[in-house]
């Protein structure tokens, strides 16, 4: 592949502002169409978190935006993340719709859909032909992964920061500052943005090869340094305050080198077929050597590996697609592991630098087996495939999106795919539950527990499990559990927010501590936060219940 000159290379022909609008317009459709099972299904799992339970996000005053913008607010506490552009967003919402759910769903595949519509300059600017860039597009576009993206509300952030780190690759040649602003604002929504640098400094090594006179601009990408380490230092204190739990894919360290290759692995077959998609991936971890998920990977990961490195020596473009991918799969490559080691909605940032980079790659071999058939012949014939495989993909994504209409669809999503996980143990204890079965409900949700379930309010709040919440199998072999794993991780926190003590006094009366469950709430009455209805609530609460076991 001739090498592009990054500042001198014409871009390759664009489409006209009618194209643009027809194309704005199908990928939007495209995308209602696709989650359109699912535009009415109810808030999910960490959707609580972040929208229904989050009293900053319940209106847009003052005082709420103030806070939400504290890199160390109790927002920033409450959520365990410093995104105040995804809370505001989601406070937006809320002052608009409150808890109708349907305007969030038309949010986020609106916004899946205008994303997909910019990996077409994205992919163009590579040195993308119009055509196959449209096509990559639209094969982002209806990718069965990208379901768990738009279907689950919270996931807007996702959807946004990828929009705007895609905006500010596209900016930051010509116009640096607005490139900035975009960066940043990508930064504020999702960290994860951070995989933006990395391409950045390629594309600026490269054009300094390409064209020597024209010098890129190191200092635009010094201060993007300093803004993403800026933001990276509250984001990394919200993350500590997480869970002083260690989590671990194997005590081994050589099992758990080789299940990240096992994970590179699954992600690139579902990202080239679209098929093992699940709602929470619970896969086993890559125990021997002959393991064919981690060869594969191994296989795979030194292939593109060389490649990048071939491609950024002949000073290539491709080599910023290849560096687009592999940043966004190190922060979920489970180097640093948690509960859940694979996500769909974490192939979504990767995969537009896999598709663009496979585009290129692939270019030489396509310009060679035209020049012997026939290039028009061969455009048909390629166009036909790709829009073959997004008829596959779109079909398959259409069928899956009543998977995000309900928590229990996604159990059932999450126990098909891998039937001794946690999620299909909590499945099982529904089940149990709902029949009366204390005994069954307990060993269901026990070894969900011992799996690395930690939620004890989800737990106590869910109306389902009330029949045997207060039986003493349950309470021994679930909620004592778990509220022995919150004394742990939040009893010697040091200035702990509201909301932690609330849930620190929760603990505390499931064990019976009733005095250190009312310190814990007079704790939360002089802590930041914006619970104290709540907090005064439970104080009148536990003073009640503790005088009537006194008497």
């Amino acid at each position: 592949m001739t090498p592009r000159k990054a500042s001198a290379s014409p871009s390759p022909a664009s489409f006209t502002p009618l194209g643009w609008a027809a194309l704005a317009v199908g990928f939007v459709g495209i995308a209602l169409f696709l989650a359109w099972p699912a535009i009415d299904g109810v808030f999910l799992s960490d959707d609580y978190l972040y929208i229904v339970n989050n009293p900053y996000v319940h209106g847009l005053s003052w005082e709420n935006v103030k806070a939400i913008l504290d890199p160390y607010g109790s927002p920033t506490v409450y959520s365990l993340n410093y995104a105040p552009v995804h809370l505001l967003l989601h406070a937006a919402q809320w002052e608009w719709v409150g808890d109708q759910t349907r305007l969030y769903h038309v949010t986020n595949a609106v916004g899946h859909g205008l994303t997909s519509l910019l990996l077409i300059p994205f992919f163009m600017r590579a040195g993308i032909a119009r055509q196959a860039a449209a096509l990559g597009a639209l094969l982002f576009l209806v990718h069965p992964a990208n379901v768990e993206t738009v279907g689950w509300i919270f996931q807007l952030k996702t959807i946004v920061a990828v929009a705007l780190s895609i905006g500010a690759l596209l900016l930051h040649e010509r116009r640096p500052g607005w490139a900035t602003l975009l960066f940043t604002l990508a930064l504020l929504t999702k960290v994860t943005a951070l995989g933006v640098l990395p391409v950045v400094a390629v594309q600026a090594w490269i054009r300094s090869r390409n064209d020597p006179p024209s010098a890129p601009r190191w200092g635009w990408l010094a201060g993007w340094v300093v803004i993403a380490i800026a933001i990276s230092i509250p984001e990394m204190a919200a993350f500590q305050r997480q869970s002083d739990v260690r989590i671990v894919i194997d005590e081994d360290p050589i099992v758990h080198g080789r299940t990240i290759f096992a994970i590179a692995a699954r992600y690139l077959w579902m990202a080239a077929t679209g098929l093992g998609v699940a709602t929470f991936h619970e896969p086993p971890v890559a125990g021997s050597w002959l393991d064919p998920w981690w060869l594969a990977g191994l296989a795979a990961l030194v292939a593109i590996g060389a490649r990048s490195v071939e491609r950024l020596l002949r000073n290539s473009e491709e080599a910023c697609l290849w560096v687009f991918a592999a940043a966004a799969f190190g922060p979920v490559s489970q180097i640093f592991p948690f509960i859940f080691p694979m996500g769909d909605r974490y192939l979504y940032p990767i995969l537009p630098g896999l598709i663009g980079a496979l585009l290129l790659a692939f270019r030489p071999a396509w310009d060679w087996l035209g020049a012997r058939v026939g290039g028009e012949t061969l455009r048909r014939a390629g166009a036909a495939a790709a829009l073959t495989l997004a008829v596959f993909f779109g079909a398959t994504s259409h069928a899956r999106a009543p998977v995000f209409a309900g928590d229990m669809a996604m159990l059932l999503d999450a126990a098909k795919a891998y039937p001794d996980g946690m999620m299909a143990h909590i499945l099982r204890g529904h089940q149990a539950a709902r029949t009366g079965d204390a005994n069954g409900a307990a060993r269901a949700f026990g070894r969900a527990v011992d799996l690395g379930f930690s939620d004890l309010n989800a737990l106590l709040a869910h109306p389902e499990l009330r029949r045997v919440a207060g039986t003493p199998v349950f309470r021994e072999q679930v909620l004592l559990k778990l509220a022995d794993l919150d004394i742990q991780r939040l009893a010697g926190m040091e200035a702990p927010d509201q909301s932690e003590l609330l849930v620190l006094a929760r603990a505390y009366e499931i064990r019976g501590d009733f005095d250190e469950a009312l310190e814990a709430l007079e704790r939360a009455q002089d802590a930041p936060g914006a619970f104290d209805a709540q907090v005064e609530r439970r104080l009148r609460d536990l003073r009640v219940h503790r005088d009537l076991r006194a008497r």
